[in-house]
């Protein structure tokens, strides 16, 4: 692969570092949820931004993003492996890569298959790779054999990411919903393939955050909603009254001509 083309942006270089800066914090949303955010705005020099915006751009040049996974920043080349514009065969450069480190990224990718995912989840089944594995269990390309697979991973971040993909069995997100962790079982409620006399239970579970987050499931019965009017907590309250308020926004604007 030749050199990354840091110019490949002219309207980049021509900004001033803080503006460069400051249009990448705006592009950050999906990394906080690794905890990186504050170290890549301290550590990031000048060229790495411009190539980590160009990972993330929509309209980035499918040749330049090949050459982008093979930067020497691992965020640039996770960006590129989370760009769902990059070329199909980004992934199946980095599910034959050498480097484990390489191949999780896999994992991150809206383009992988269920093949490879599948061969992923295997590959690291008894590692401790707590992130990549709930990354896998999060993917919508995620088959329901790998999520059933995955509902045995003693991380509650897994499991937890098992229970709201709309790909898990209907029997996987019944066990779950029965599960210890009010995470999971709040996970298991906004999953809108949940049968709904499941879900009529957990509106009713003993935990407040499993009510709450039940209510926003969309195929909550509106007579639940209103009989959680009268929940003995405040925030349940409030969330049922809110989810009726959408509803009735939602029922007005399909009524228009």
């Amino acid at each position: 692969m030749s050199g990354v083309r840091i110019h490949a942006y002219p309207y980049l270089a021509k900004e001033p570092w803080n503006a460069t800066h400051d249009r990448l914090r705006g592009k950050l949303d999906d990394m906080k949820k690794v905890h990186v955010a504050d170290t890549l705005r301290k550590n990031l020099n000048r060229k790495e931004l411009v190539a980590l915006i160009a990972a993330r751009g929509s309209r980035t040049p499918p040749d330049y993003l090949e050459e982008l996974i093979e930067h020497e920043n691992y965020y640039v080349r996770l960006a590129v492996a989370k760009n769902k514009h990059s070329p199909k065969g980004v992934t199946e450069y980095l599910s034959s890569h050498p480097d484990v480190e390489m191949r999780k990224l896999v994992a991150y990718s809206p383009n992988a298959t269920k093949e490879q995912l599948e061969v992923l989840r295997q590959e690291l089944e008894g590692v401790a790779y707590e992130i990549t594995l709930s990354v896998i269990a999060d993917n919508r390309n995620a088959s329901p054999e790998t999520l059933r697979a995955l509902r045995f991973e003693v991380y509650t971040n897994t499991r937890v990411a098992v229970a709201r993909n709309p790909n898990t069995p209907t029997d996987v997100l019944l066990e779950l919903s029965k599960s210890g962790s009010d995470l999971v079982r709040a996970s298991v409620a906004i999953n809108p393939t949940l049968p709904i006399s499941r879900l009529e239970n957990l509106i009713h579970d003993k935990m407040a955050i499993v009510r709450r987050t039940a209510l926003k499931n969309p195929n909550a019965p509106i007579n639940l909603l209103e009989r959680c009017l009268k929940d003995r907590r405040e925030t349940v309250r409030e969330s049922a009254a809110r989810m009726l308020l959408m509803r009735q926004r939602i029922h007005k604007h399909s009524e228009k001509p």
